[in-house]
Order: C-alpha cells, then structure tokens, then sequence
C-alpha cells in the first residue's frame, strides 16, 4: 500500500510540477515546484486542500486576479488558521519576501493583503 507522502508526489508529478517537503509556510508554487510543509502529511485532509490549492495556481498560468481570487476568496483557507497556530513556522506564508530551497522570491498576494491591512489600520483604527 502506498504512503500519504507517495500519493502526494504522484498527483504533483502527474500534474506536470515537482515536489519538495520543506519545514516552513504552509505551501507555495515556484516555477514549476511545488513547495509542502512537511507537517501537512500529519493532517491529510488539509494536505489533499493545499496541494490542488497550488496545482490550481499552476493552472491559472500567471492571472493575478485568478490567483488572488484563489488565495483570499476560497473558503479553505480558513481551515489553514489551525495549522498555523499549531506550527508557528508555517506562518511564515504571511510574509511578503521569502527564501525558499535558495530562491529569494516575493508573493504580490501577501504584499496586496499588508497593504491594505495597514491602509485600513490607518484609515479606520482597528485590525481587520
């Protein structure tokens, strides 16, 4: 019987991507690896969520909207809040600049989200 961590590899690798297991964030698409927390093999079901989460962005083939529609409009991230409390390092998703298996690379989705956190800290004096 095949492992959680081999059915993972397979549905990345048919999808055209590599697979990497790295100790922080929660999940990220460079290039065309795919980048999972390692801690997500303990919860199948958010593993399963994240990972067609980053296929989908390969398949948005580089729409900003689409990928910001995907980011913050899809419900299941919500469920992603847990895991981040559960493991602080997977927080690390919510910066902006990040080295990830030596690349330095930015999200102009987290770089939007801080922006308009802080704009509406500023404009109306309360956190979202």
């Amino acid at each position: 019987m095949m492992n959680l961590r081999h059915k993972t590899e397979l549905l990345v690798v048919n999808n055209g991507c590599y697979l990497k297991w790295i100790d922080s964030g929660i999940g990220y698409l460079i290039k065309d690896t795919v980048y999972l927390n390692e801690n997500l093999l303990k919860h199948p079901n958010l593993l399963k969520l994240v990972v067609w989460h980053e296929l989908r962005h390969k398949r948005n083939d580089g729409d900003r909207i689409q990928d910001f529609v995907l980011d913050f409009l899809d419900p299941s991230i919500w469920l992603l809040l847990g895991f981040m409390f559960r493991y602080p390092r997977a927080c690390e998703c919510m910066l902006p600049i990040k080295k990830i298996d030596n690349y330095m690379t930015y999200d102009v989705n987290i770089i939007i989200f801080w922006v308009i956190f802080v704009i509406g800290v500023i404009l109306f004096g309360f956190v979202l």
